[in-house]
């Protein structure tokens, strides 16, 4: 979850965390929009390990999938524009980058 130009961004994470806990995904918005007034609770070694567990899985999957021959790509650049300028091509041609965006302006892997 991101503020760009005024507007909330959500991403995929943001939508499981919101599956998982909706009070917990309030109150990260809540941060989001007031930084200064609100918070969050330290990180314990617990969720911590389960964080690095998710990286280490995504890691994993793309080398997985590279691997077998997998068709992964990359979106080139790193801002809403990109990605919405890129999706309706993307779609078109189903590409999809493991970042859960599609793209077809992408590097392919390999």
């Amino acid at each position: 979850m991101a503020i760009e130009d005024g507007i909330i961004v959500f991403s995929p994470s943001d939508l499981t965390g919101f599956m998982e806990s909706p009070f917990a995904s309030w109150m990260d918005r809540l941060y989001l929009e007031f930084p200064d007034r609100y918070m969050p609770d330290e990180v314990s070694d617990g969720l911590q390990s389960y964080a690095d567990a998710g990286i280490t899985h995504e890691a994993d999957f793309v080398k997985e999938t590279e691997t077998k021959g997998g068709d992964l790509c990359w979106i080139n650049g790193n801002s809403r524009e990109v990605a919405e300028e890129a999706n309706p091509n993307a779609v078109a041609v189903g590409r999809v980058d493991p970042e859960g965006r599609r793209s077809d302006a992408f590097t392919p892997s390999g």
